[in-house]
Formats: C-alpha cells, sequence, structure tokens
C-alpha cells in the first residue's frame, strides 16, 4: 500500500535501497526538495521514501481538485492509488470492416518489408 507524508526537512529519509541520507544530503541529492512543501512517498511502516512530490505534481497525476488542501491532497492521492476504480466494461466492438482493413495494412506493410529486403 503506497502512503503519503508531509516531509518536515529536519528528519532523516531512508531512501529505497537503504541508504539513510540526512536533509542535507537530500537536498544535494534533489534540489527541489529546498523549496515549498514536499511530500515523499512510501510503502512500508519504515518510511522507505519511494519519490517527492509536490502537491500540485499529486493533483495533476491522480487528477485530483486543485482547491484541495495538502492533507486533502495526501488522502485523495492514497485513496486513488490504493483503490483504483474497476476496470470498464465499457469496449467498443470492433467491426468487420475494420479488421477487414487492418488485414490489409498489414499485408502492405509486409510487403513493404519484403520489397525493401530485396533491394
Amino acid at each position: 500500500m503506497k502512503k503519503f507524508l508531509i516531509w518536515n526537512k529536519q528528519t532523516p529519509l531512508i531512501y529505497n535501497n537503504g541508504v539513510k541520507k540526512t536533509p542535507e544530503e537530500v537536498f544535494e541529492d534533489y534540489p527541489k526538495t529546498k523549496y515549498g512543501t514536499v511530500i515523499i512517498e512510501y510503502t512500508d511502516d519504515n518510511v522507505n521514501m519511494n519519490g517527492f512530490w509536490t502537491p500540485s505534481e499529486l493533483k495533476a497525476v491522480y487528477k485530483l481538485d486543485s482547491d484541495l488542501t495538502d492533507k486533502q491532497t495526501i488522502t485523495a492521492a492514497e485513496d486513488a492509488v490504493n483503490n483504483p476504480p474497476p476496470p470498464s466494461d465499457d469496449i467498443t466492438p470492433v467491426t468487420q470492416s475494420q479488421v477487414q482493413l487492418l488485414g490489409q495494412l498489414l499485408n502492405e506493410l509486409n510487403l513493404n518489408i519484403l520489397e525493401m529486403g530485396n533491394t
């Protein structure tokens, strides 16, 4: 299960490779973490950090309301990533003419490839 947490920029972080980094080392590795709100992504109770996000990045990726607070953004992102909607049953059937057209295009492609090999 993925979780998100606002990083206080004072707590050392453990990268997902197990290496513990001081805040200063994190700032060197990831300069964007020096500025604004930084949200870390983790997957276990040891807070082994898997990535950094800004609130606006989370909102964009998970298509969240831009008016959410940082804490609301975290809650909504966790829900979106850990409880995705079920796959849609709305599958548009392929018509026989589309299948025939695809077959023609593949035949032409194969012929073009054969011709290229003979030159």
